[in-house]
């Protein structure tokens, strides 16, 4: 996980999403945790679902 908080200090936009109606970033989360899925026990299952 620290490698990922280093990769956000220099791409903070990995934290966001992008909003097309007002071009702009839009914060998603503050924890790189969030952006782990930990619990995959299937990797094509799981990608379906997102």
């Amino acid at each position: 996980m620290g490698a990922l908080k280093a990769v956000v200090k220099i791409i903070p936009s990995i934290m966001c999403r992008y909003e097309m109606k007002d071009n702009s970033w839009q914060q998603v989360t503050k924890d790189v945790a969030d952006l782990i899925k930990w619990d995959v026990t299937n990797v094509d299952q799981d990608a379906k679902k997102l």
